[in-house]
């Protein structure tokens, strides 16, 4: 199947699952399992997009873009609104968690190519002050200081020359790449996107894994952790979270489905899907 049929399916169980959230006093409680579903399937793609994309700075414009566009029907819908009206800092849709999963992909990549990538971690300096536990708006505005630092860093770095010796080990490189994005995995969790900082790690892991197979180990291990890791630590087993499981784990057989193939090309209507679709559900919700 081409990503373009699955990402239809993914929309499809995402309008699902949004209508039995918004309207959870007369609708089946089974609408919300089916859609535990979609989000595995678009990080999936978005995991597939971060290696595909022939400009990732295009894809982190256009996830930031729908990410702002799509708040304010976010919080009209899902119930953001009803805290204190549209808040763009708090309670954030899922794009902004795409985009902080991307973002940490194209951190990684650029870090690890540096030159000397040790130069990547002086910005955490500018973090330093949290150790004085600032009010969270300083927080939140040192984390998104940080991270616009280390993108234009990542911008303006030259680019290895072909065939050069690396200054240093591959391995040091990678942890100098992790410890990079810690910050940008955080910042998930400071603007509490939908599923937050575990969603972000959930698309850098699966940005990085290099076969498909790997992939498909990864979600399935992600998928699990999400839904099935509380069955172990809960003193009973619920059958609902049971039920949860098996519907999220239906994901691993629909991803491996895909061709690698493209198929018919779409993709602002994909993006668009999202806000309009809760834009309606909104609207219904308050005529009826």
């Amino acid at each position: 199947m081409s990503a373009f049929g699955l990402k239809i399916l993914a929309c499809l169980i995402m309008l699902t699952d949004h209508t039995g959230a918004v309207f959870s006093a007369s609708t089946p409680y089974w609408l919300r399992f089916i859609g535990r579903i979609a989000f595995p399937l678009f990080v999936y793609f978005v995991a597939e997009g971060c290696a595909r994309t022939r400009n990732i700075h295009r894809y982190l414009f256009r996830l930031g873009l729908f990410a702002l566009i799509s708040e304010i029907p976010f919080d009209m819908a899902l119930g953001g609104a009803s805290f204190g009206g549209v808040d763009f800092l708090r309670f954030t849709n899922v794009f902004y968690t795409l985009l902080l999963g991307v973002l940490a992909v194209c951190f990684y990549n650029g870090v690890a190519a540096f030159r000397r990538p040790p130069a990547a971690l002086l910005p955490l300096l500018l973090l330093i002050p949290l150790l004085l536990e600032p009010p969270w708006p300083l927080t939140l505005a040192l984390a998104a200081l940080y991270a616009a630092v280390v993108y234009i860093m990542i911008r303006l770095a030259p680019e290895k020359e072909a065939g050069a010796e690396p200054a240093f080990p591959a391995l040091a490189a990678r942890l100098c790449a992790l410890a990079a994005i810690c910050p940008i995995i955080w910042l998930a969790d400071l603007l509490d996107t939908d599923y937050g900082s575990f969603g972000v790690v959930f698309i850098v892991v699966l940005a990085l894994a290099q076969t498909r197979e790997s992939k498909l180990v990864f979600l399935a291990l992600f998928i699990f952790l999400e839904y099935g890791a509380p069955l172990l630590s809960s003193a009973g087993l619920d059958p609902s979270r049971i039920v949860m499981l098996a519907a999220a784990m239906l994901a691993v057989p629909l991803a491996a489905l895909y061709n690698g193939r493209r198929g018919p090309s779409l993709k602002w209507s994909f993006y668009a899907f999202y806000p309009v679709h809760l834009a309606l559900l909104a609207a219904l919700a308050r005529i009826l």
